[in-house]
C-alpha cells in the first residue's frame, strides 16, 4: 500500500470533523502512532502558532519521507503537507556586530 492510499484508508477509518473535511485530520496520538509504526517517521521539529496550534515536522531517514502536521488545541491533527527528500540544515549562526 503506498503512502497516499494509506492516508485515504486512515481517513476512512477515523472520523473527520466538518470544519476540517478538506484536510485529512485525525486524533493526534493516532496519527503520530501511525507515522511512527508504518513509516518510521519521528518528530524532528515543532513550534506553537499564535492561535495555539502546534506545527510538527516528521521525518524518516529510513525512507526519506516527511510530513507536516498541525494540531488544534482539541488534539485534532491535520496533515498539511507531505513529501520526500527532506534535508536538515544547521541553524544559521548569529551575525557578529562589527
Amino acid at each position: 500500500m503506498n503512502w497516499l492510499s494509506s492516508i485515504v484508508f486512515l481517513s476512512v477509518s477515523i472520523s473527520i470533523t466538518p470544519a476540517t473535511a478538506q484536510l485529512p485530520c485525525f486524533e493526534r496520538n493516532s496519527l503520530r502512532g501511525y507515522l511512527v509504526e508504518e513509516y518510521a517517521e519521528k518528530p524532528v521539529s515543532a513550534g506553537i502558532v499564535d492561535n495555539g496550534y502546534l506545527i510538527e515536522v516528521f521525518n524518516s531517514l529510513k525512507n526519506d519521507l516527511w510530513v507536516i502536521i498541525m494540531t488544534s488545541p482539541d488534539k485534532t491533527a491535520c496533515i498539511m503537507a507531505t513529501g520526500h527528500n527532506w534535508r536538515m540544515r544547521s541553524p544559521a549562526l548569529p551575525e557578529k556586530n562589527l
